[in-house]
């Protein structure tokens, strides 16, 4: 797709867009097509300085499960996870200690309690964490546990929709999916009053012809990263879907396209929306599955042929670059500092610091495999030694350059 032709589906597809800052808007071409025939080595020095490493405390009340997201702010490590004892769980620890502090709100359907954590981030500028109950509503507490009310859910007239993030500060955003096929809203954002704005969706696609399929061969759920992803950068919320080829920035009134994915041969067309985790079209299409950005770069994973990719926009000189797949086995970042295994981030905190975490049981494997590399590891990094296969996770934390 040629960059004349996006202006002009955008045109198209957003009519309620104001036009004079879409035309004026400059959108970034990245050849992913190419950049994946061009896959190299990236070492995390040519990202980041000193990496310090936290291990969580391994409390008898917070044992982190299999199944777990991990988030870090500037005080804090959040551990959203569903295993264990309880199916869903909010756990906070310190970051500079990972000594377990409490756990936010508990599973339940009774006032205040709830059903699973919720995919909004933490929220810096009132300190809050969310979670969803029963009705889909949106629960929210303080750092300190103390639930503090609830956001009613807009009505999604039957189509899956779920709170995803936030604008403002104090706006929720919400994803409603086109499961029917002929869904006409795209994002609602709402707040305690009620809805503020809805963006429309002008795509449709054969859903009958889906279910049809779906009764003879078994129900395909949907991808567990989900059909969209949303993140914060210098304040700003970023929004795409896993298979659309455009990144936006939202704002409360505009979706204003920042950067074209050109797929090329790999682009799954609308139609296939639905199949993402079909594994024939996985192996032929490209899915997103976690973006997030700092000042230099925008880093993604990248899902095709049953594997992720570790991969980086530079946003200096407006390339993509895959992460070739090295001795671990993975798509990731080279640890060329601590000379570990290879990392694969999981976020940038407010104050441009990477993040990534290292399984117990994945590192003692890699040390068991590369004898020579452990004990030089060991002898730099003695914590190492205090590992074992019950043991929390670490979590790695390093000053973006």
């Amino acid at each position: 797709m040629k960059i004349s032709i996006l202006f002009l589906s955008l045109i198209f597809i957003l009519p309620d867009l104001n036009c004079q800052k879409l035309s004026s808007a400059k959108i970034i071409n990245l050849d992913l097509d190419k950049a994946f025939n061009k896959q190299e080595e990236i070492p995390i020095s040519r990202l980041v300085d000193k990496v310090t490493f936290t291990i969580l405390e391994n409390n008898p009340i917070a044992p982190v499960a299999s199944f777990h997201q991990v988030e870090v702010t500037n005080e804090f490590v959040i551990v959203r996870q569903q295993g264990g004892n309880r199916n869903w769980q909010i756990l906070l620890f310190d970051r500079k200690s990972g000594k377990f502090l409490r756990e936010i709100g508990k599973q339940g359907r009774g006032p205040g309690e709830f059903m699973m954590y919720s995919l909004i981030p933490f929220n810096p500028i009132k300190e809050e964490i969310y979670a969803i109950d029963s009705q889909g509503n949106l629960l929210v507490y303080n750092t300190q546990g103390v639930y503090l009310g609830s956001v009613k859910m807009p009505n999604p007239a039957a189509q899956p929709a779920a709170f995803n993030s936030i604008v403002d500060g104090n706006i929720f955003v919400v994803y409603v999916g086109n499961a029917s096929g002929n869904e006409k809203r795209k994002l609602i954002l709402t707040n305690s009053d009620g809805t503020i704005k809805i963006f429309p969706n002008y795509l449709t696609w054969d859903a009958e012809q889906f279910w049809n399929s779906t009764q003879k061969r078994g129900f395909l759920p949907p991808p567990p990263w989900g059909f969209s992803k949303f993140y914060t950068w210098d304040n700003k919320t970023n929004f795409i879907e896993i298979y659309c080829d455009t990144l936006y920035q939202l704002t409360k009134n505009l979706l204003i396209p920042r950067y074209y994915f050109n797929w090329g041969k790999y682009n799954a067309p609308y139609s296939k929306q639905i199949w993402a985790t079909d594994s024939k079209n996985a192996k032929n299409y490209f899915f997103i599955t976690d973006i997030f950005e700092n000042a230099m770069n925008i880093f993604t994973r990248i899902y095709f042929n049953d594997k992720d990719y570790t991969s980086l926009v530079d946003k200096k000189k407006n390339n993509f670059i895959f992460c070739r797949i090295g001795d671990s086995g993975i798509s990731g970042f080279h640890d060329d500092i601590n000379n570990l295994m290879d990392i694969i981030p999981q976020g940038v905190t407010p104050n441009n610091e990477l993040t990534w975490v290292i399984e117990p049981i994945k590192l003692l494997k890699w040390l068991k495999e590369n004898p020579d590399k452990a004990r030089l590891a060991e002898s730099r990094l003695p914590w190492l030694k205090t590992i074992d296969e019950f043991s929390n996770p670490i979590v790695a934390v390093a000053k973006c350059k």
